[in-house]
């Protein structure tokens, strides 16, 4: 089951135009990467870590992270109580 960061950052690809193939090709690319490399291949968690944190999508953009996502979601949280009590 998807959790509700997860299903953000796939809301967010979407909105950007990217699908899930296109993921897989950049992940991919990465892995290629690393195969050439002294350091062996490494774990599809390992690639996407790099994939995120080194290269992201078209002029790096990427998703924010699971931390502000939560801040964010604690302010909207906090807007709509105060909404309420008007």
């Amino acid at each position: 089951m998807s959790s509700s960061y997860e299903k953000y950052q796939l809301k967010w690809m979407m909105e950007q135009g990217y699908s899930l193939e296109y993921l897989m090709e950049e992940l991919e690319k990465v892995r290629m990467s690393l195969e050439t490399s002294t350091d062996g291949i490494r774990s599809i968690e390992d690639i996407f870590d790099i994939w995120k944190n080194e290269v992201g999508f078209k002029d790096s953009s990427i998703w924010i992270s699971e931390e502000e996502w939560h801040d964010n979601e604690k302010t909207l949280s906090l807007d709509e109580d105060n909404e309420l009590e008007l």
